[in-house]
């Protein structure tokens, strides 16, 4: 049920972050059942690629083409990998921006768009954090206060 929670949770919140980011960065306005559109799409490109690329490897290292130790020492070799999803979440992003707004967008512009999301999100969580940590001291040392 937790699970459940912070998937929705997440999902308004990328909801929001993808709106706020497509107005500034594309210059276009997505509304409320667009914007969940595009945050699902995303979603569903970046786990379908995900799952792809999964696949690809069980099937190197049951045929002997990859070595499991090179995967779990050298984690840095599937760096490209989270890429290619990242990428394929990119390129559903941009699509569907293409096909709301009628108009044609580059990838440099999507790209752009993304980073302006990301550097939002990071904005969330650090205003996030900062009123967690007003509220654990007003819990933790209020009691200590007052008597």
């Amino acid at each position: 049920m937790e699970i459940l929670a912070l998937v929705l949770m997440g999902g308004m919140i990328s909801t929001v972050l993808v709106r706020r980011s497509s107005r500034r960065g594309m210059g276009i306005e997505l509304t409320w059942s667009q914007a969940v559109r595009v945050v699902a799409s995303r979603g569903i490109a970046a786990v379908t690629a995900g799952f792809i690329l999964g696949k690809l490897i069980g099937m190197g290292l049951s045929s002997g083409w990859l070595d499991f130790s090179l995967l779990k020492e050298r984690f840095y070799v599937l760096i490209p990998l989270v890429m290619v999803c990242g990428m394929a979440s990119l390129l559903a992003f941009q699509k569907l921006a293409q096909v709301f707004s009628g108009k044609k967008i580059d990838i440099w512009t999507t790209m752009k768009t993304a980073f302006i999301e990301g550097c939002y999100y990071v904005a969330f969580v650090t205003i996030l954090s900062i009123l967690m940590l007003i509220l654990f001291a007003l819990v933790e040392f209020w009691p200590r206060l007052t008597s």
